[in-house]
């Protein structure tokens, strides 16, 4: 019995030890299950820590707080593992603070290394403390930048370091400073980031700073201006007016606001027209230097080959291959002149054979220099004024009334930009044309004299005042070529990068003088109107010689009767007369049996005339044939020499009036019927409309005066003597 009462007492407290046991398992697995996240959070952190994730570090480091704080009494195990969190989390935080400091980590690094220590708040204030890492940071480059920039660093150098630090305050500490004051200075809302009166203060005086030594060394190193440097401060300019309006920031916004009227605004425009002049004044200089000054070269021929129905083209070569000191002008202005006597021979030959004449480039040259020189003025400043034109256009958002304010600065910048430019062209064009066509008079102004003759000889003074269209033909290809494609300049100015199909469209249908070219188109114009009215001025004097001459030709014309032989004597051509005296023209005029007077040949001036004609319309069609406006020249010299001819023929109508019915008068009056009718076939197109009723009315005056049988037909046969003997100038009019 009782060894049966110790098994069961042995049993029993087996059981209760069994069951003590049991209870402290359970307990400490109770105990193991609550502590088991902290535990684990400190071996994630670091894993976290390790692999550089500190966002999950800081996720796992605020849950090992929370955790701890629902454990009022740590063991010393569990507080050596939450210490050890502590740790982990310290390390994690002095790796952001060396984030900050690198200069090198994006934007995007930096925010999120402040948001982590925000997280971890193992920091106070963790953005200001980055902002004055940054500054320090950039304030020390700056300085460093000043005090080299004179000696070790060119100022492109120069300039490229204060363009990357006015990027990163724009793209990174911008957006530190808007956060930090979003909430008022000393405030009493409690926030990581709540920031003192003082510190404010000072973030502000700190950026403007930073601000104002990135621009003024900018300003220091832009001149003299180039497309690099101007390339620079477009970005610069890009990133400050990037920067908006910062939140309870009343200092640091007005300062910004100075900044882009002074530095953006004011410094803009004019570093902006001061790189343009230099560019366009560089570019003026060197056309003018192209052009007039001594060069010492072999002149090849300008002009393309020409084809011509005469024995020796070659004759005129060794004046072109001068090797005597010439400028540009003077060889433009041979080139010209060669041009045109070639015309002047074309015109005086007697045949029927083709005439093929290939329009020389002499009538392009200047034009083409010209356009040369203006591409290379685009070349250089057109995409930097693209760009510096453009630093609005990329920024969005910001209050209404600054952008408004903007807006307005940038379309008067454009407006002056565009002005400027149109103004340097017209000034570099201006002083060009004004220098070539002074050369060009100058060649003209010693015209040597041309005695009164009866013959076509060539007018020396006429031949060379005609080179000033030479100066027409290319001032008509800058209105109609050149200027199509400076205008398509001036509408990108104007709108920004255009289409490229739309670009090529206007330069093939054109906008010449349109608002971005008419002062050019204008300019050209009147140069245009200034040479024309010089050769149309210079025909009139050899007409009336012409005219005179003709005059001359009636006293001595012979003429013969219906019952007579023909009298074989007339005027040579080398301005010879017959041999008939005055007494015998006498004796024929008084003589009854020549009272029906028929002339046998034309009057000579009458070929003169369409010489001169025939030379005028040639030498202007040369010139600017392949345009419209070649009519209208055509018409505006022709018109008033058609009119000087007109009142001729009705000035010696009128000398017939009341005169006696000799032989000597209805001789004359059966010139002036023919010639007039002749002229009106000939030259009809060449005619206002007021002429040619002038010379209608001449003709109907002379049919009034009753012709017999013998008269018409003589008036027939001489009008058609007439129109073979000027089938040629005839064939040149018509082409």
């Amino acid at each position: 019995m009782q060894n049966l009462s110790r098994v069961a007492d042995a049993s029993l407290a087996v059981m209760l030890q069994r069951a003590r046991d049991q209870r402290r398992i359970r307990h400490t697995l109770a105990v193991l299950a609550r502590l088991r996240p902290i535990l684990e959070l400190t071996g994630k952190m670091k894993v976290s820590l390790r692999e550089q994730d500190y966002d999950k570090l800081a996720v796992d480091y605020a849950r090992l707080k929370h955790q701890s704080g629902k454990i009022a009494n740590l063991a010393a195990p569990l507080k050596r593992v939450v210490a050890a969190g502590h740790e982990i989390a310290a390390t994690a935080n002095a790796e952001l603070l060396q984030k900050l400091e690198d200069m090198s980590a994006s934007v995007a690094d930096q925010k999120r290394a402040i948001d982590v220590l925000t997280a971890l708040a193992l920091v106070e204030k963790p953005i200001l403390t980055c902002l004055a890492k940054q500054f320090e940071y950039l304030e020390r480059k700056l300085m460093e930048v000043d005090g080299e920039g004179t000696s070790q660093m060119s100022s492109e150098g120069v300039m490229k370091e204060c363009v990357v630090t006015a990027a990163r305050f724009r793209n990174g500490l911008w957006g530190f400073i808007c956060e930090l004051f979003k909430t008022p200075a000393g405030s009493a809302a409690a926030t990581s980031n709540a920031i003192t009166s003082v510190e404010a203060e000072c973030v502000q005086q700190q950026a403007w700073n930073i601000l104002s030594k990135c621009s003024g060394l900018l300003e220091r190193h832009a001149s003299p201006p180039s497309a690099l440097r101007l390339q620079l401060l477009t970005e610069a300019f890009r990133q400050f007016r990037c920067l908006k309006k910062c939140p309870n920031a009343a200092t640091l916004n007005a300062n910004i606001e100075q900044l882009n009227e002074t530095f953006c605004d004011k410094f803009r425009t004019d570093i902006t027209l001061g790189y343009l002049e230099q560019v366009c004044q560089s570019a003026k200089l060197g056309l003018l230097a192209e052009y007039f000054e001594p060069v010492v070269t072999v002149l090849p021929s300008f002009s393309s080959d020409i084809a011509l129905a005469t024995p020796n083209a070659s004759a005129l070569t060794p004046a072109v291959m001068s090797t005597d000191p010439r400028t540009k002008v003077q060889r433009v202005i041979l080139e010209a002149r060669q041009a045109f006597d070639v015309i002047k021979n074309t015109s005086t030959i007697s045949s029927e054979s083709k005439i093929l004449l290939h329009r020389p480039l002499v009538f392009t040259t200047c034009a083409t220099d010209i356009l040369q020189w203006w591409r290379g003025i685009w070349k250089d400043v057109g995409q930097a004024l693209l760009d510096v034109l453009d630093i609005a256009d990329r920024t969005t958002g910001g209050n209404s009334t600054t952008a408004s304010a903007g807006a307005d600065v940038d379309f008067h910048f454009r407006a002056q930009i565009i002005q400027a430019l149109e103004n340097h062209l017209r000034g570099m064009l201006s002083d060009f044309l004004d220098q070539v066509v002074a050369a060009f008079i100058a060649e003209i102004t010693p015209s040597i004299p041309v005695e009164a003759s009866t013959t076509g000889g060539a007018n020396r003074g006429g031949t060379r005042v005609c080179i000033l269209l030479a100066i027409v033909a290319n001032c008509v290809e800058l209105r109609e070529k050149c200027l199509r494609i400076v205008d398509g300049w001036m509408a990108q100015l104007k709108y920004g990068n255009i289409d490229e199909d739309a670009y090529n469209s206007m330069l093939e249908h054109g906008r010449a003088a349109t608002s971005g070219t008419r002062a050019l188109s204008n300019l050209v114009q009147q140069v245009e109107i200034k040479c024309m009215d010089i050769y149309s001025s210079t025909h009139a004097e050899p007409l009336q010689r012409i005219l005179r001459a003709g005059a001359a030709e009636e006293p001595f014309q012979p003429h013969i009767s219906s019952s007579n032989s023909r009298y074989n004597s007339r005027t040579s051509h080398s301005g010879t007369v017959s041999s008939q005296t005055p007494a015998a023209l006498q004796a024929t005029t008084s003589n009854p049996a020549f009272s029906t007077v028929t002339p046998s040949d034309p009057r000579q001036y009458v070929f003169n005339v369409l010489l001169q004609m025939i030379t005028l319309r040639s030498e202007v069609e040369m010139s600017v044939g392949e345009y419209p406006q070649c009519w209208d020249y055509i018409r505006s010299v022709a018109d008033p020499l058609t009119a000087e001819l007109a009142g001729f023929l009705q000035a010696s109508v009128r000398s017939l009036e009341g005169a006696s019915a000799s032989s000597l008068d209805e001789w004359k009056r059966c010139h002036l019927l023919v010639e007039s009718r002749f002229f009106l076939l000939a030259l009809g197109d060449l005619m206002a409309e007021c002429t040619k009723t002038q010379l209608e009315d001449v003709e109907k005056q002379l049919v009034q005066t009753k012709s017999g049988e013998v008269e018409n037909t003589g008036r027939v046969a001489l009008l058609n003597q007439m129109k073979h003997q000027a089938k040629l100038y005839l064939l040149a009019l018509q082409q």
